[in-house]
């Protein structure tokens, strides 16, 4: 059998377009309607989560993490168990403005709403089909826990 005519040559595939070397069209620049809905959607993400933002105080839970910023750094290193990157960047940020409440909750929400384009992001470079991608987004945007987590001083934001 000749080498260029062997069973696995790109030329014999039921799906040569699983071989172009060329990306498919739909996985280039996203269309402006696509724009318009993820624009849309990031919007809605932020508006429900903008109604549960308040700068009234920490919860329990929340104070641990917010704790790293009271103490010098030498004893915040033993306080970071679960995520000390993002301790370390909230010990930061918290640094900046300590006594306003408002400021120390804002890195979680900004977190929560860049999270749906982030997740449209990854939608798309695994090549998955615009509506996929769209719809990533509108789950991370509408659920529940992460619009929770986005108004608490809590590294979950950063782990999606």
């Amino acid at each position: 059998m000749d080498v260029l005519n062997r069973p696995g040559n790109p030329g014999d595939s039921p799906h040569p377009e699983l071989h172009a070397s060329e990306p498919h069209p739909e996985h280039g620049k996203p269309l402006p309607t696509v724009m318009i809905i993820i624009v849309l959607i990031v919007l809605i993400g932020t508006l429900v989560r903008v109604t549960g933002w308040t700068g009234g105080g920490l919860f329990f839970d929340d104070a641990w993490v917010a704790l790293p910023a009271r103490v010098p750094f030498g004893t915040a290193l033993h306080m970071w168990l679960s995520a000390p990157g993002y301790t370390l960047l909230q010990r930061e940020w918290d640094l900046i403005w300590p006594d306003n409440m408002y400021w120390v909750v804002a890195l979680p929400l900004i977190m929560g709403i860049v999270a749906p384009a982030v997740a449209f992001g990854l939608g798309r470079v695994l090549r998955f089909p615009d509506w996929i991608a769209l719809t990533m987004a509108g789950f991370v945007a509408a659920e529940s826990c992460a619009i929770q987590y986005s108004v608490a001083v809590k590294p979950f934001e950063l782990e999606l």
